[in-house]
């Protein structure tokens, strides 16, 4: 089962007889629990797409779309045509290629008609991208929402190993997302610490070969971050940095660089997430560690501030 969105959910191959359960056959079969939830589903007003191979009479109100798909014929008789062109020899360009083409043919061929304008009839998403080679999705926490967006253009690259496999190469590439919610004024791009700029319900992203960027929208524009710690701090006890980032909302990745007095950078070190703009990060300081001043650096990663605070270590 694939989960389209929120609204659409397809179930692809469902090769059952006409009942919840196919007792006492071999095979693939649907549990009694599953068409319970997809019955559910669909009551709740969700929509249920299933394949021509569908033999479940409780899901025969769902929606029935036949797959389209190229013939296990037609795709041998293309495979030894290919084999047959280069000589039985597998490890050459020619042929590799070629299967390469036939498999992205039989992959692009293989899918359900009717079954995007069926999405787009039930869901309005929030975005959408000019580009096809980009995967992208759109994710939501704690009252915020984010954006997934991964380069996957690519062109063949050199050959290599005994069996003349193709080694892909990305590519760089510019895209734009349409911003479709009005509520989604403002962008951070989480990956290079900075707020990015919504021109026309659109932003531009700079997508580098094999790489990806997470946008963070908000209603309000996020403001300062501020930090506190007691002065002093005996070893041994723990100690606790509040941090809050006024208009925080959802959950923006910070990181934490604590350095004891010698100013080594120590282990208690990590990342966190400030969770609608508040985070209280509590470590323990040893009992042997050294005296004296203590610092906690703080950057969080959507717009790139940097905070810092200090305490004194003592016995």
């Amino acid at each position: 089962i694939m989960a389209i969105l929120k609204k659409v959910i397809l179930v692809v191959i469902l090769p059952w007889k006409n009942s919840f359960l196919c007792e006492g056959k071999t095979g693939v079969f649907f549990g009694e629990k599953g068409v319970k939830n997809l019955l559910a589903y669909q009551k709740n007003g969700g929509v249920v797409v299933v394949d021509e191979k569908c033999k479940v009479t409780a899901l025969s109100g769902a929606v029935q779309l036949r797959m389209s798909k190229i013939s296990t014929r037609e795709y041998e008789a293309k495979a030894k045509e290919l084999f047959e062109r280069a000589q039985g020899r597998i490890n050459t360009p020619l042929y590799i290629e070629g299967m390469q083409a036939l498999q992205e043919k039989q992959a692009a061929e293989s899918r359900f008609p009717g079954l995007a304008e069926l999405v787009q009839k039930h869901v309005s998403p929030a975005f959408s991208c000019n580009k096809s080679a980009v995967f992208w999705n759109h994710l939501q926490a704690e009252g915020a929402d984010y954006l997934f967006a991964v380069n996957d253009r690519r062109i063949p690259g050199p050959i290599y190993g005994r069996f003349g496999k193709v080694r892909e190469r990305g590519l760089p590439q510019e895209v734009e997302f349409s911003v479709k919610n009005p509520g989604f004024r403002y962008a951070y791009d989480l990956m290079a610490s900075k707020q990015i700029p919504i021109s026309g319900g659109k932003i531009r992203l700079n997508l580098d070969a094999c790489s990806g960027r997470i946008i963070l929208f908000t209603e309000k524009k996020l403001g300062e971050l501020s930090a506190e710690c007691p002065a002093s701090v005996p070893a041994g006890d723990n100690v606790t940095v509040e941090i809050q980032m006024k208009n925080g909302t959802g959950l923006v990745p910070v990181l934490l660089d604590v350095y004891d007095a010698s100013g080594k950078k120590h282990s208690v070190s990590r990342s966190e997430v400030l969770k609608n703009g508040a985070l209280d990060f509590t470590f323990t300081i040893p009992v042997n560690a050294p005296e004296g001043r203590w610092k906690v650096q703080i950057k969080e990663l959507a717009t790139g501030q940097i905070r810092t605070v200090s305490f004194t270590v003592n016995r």
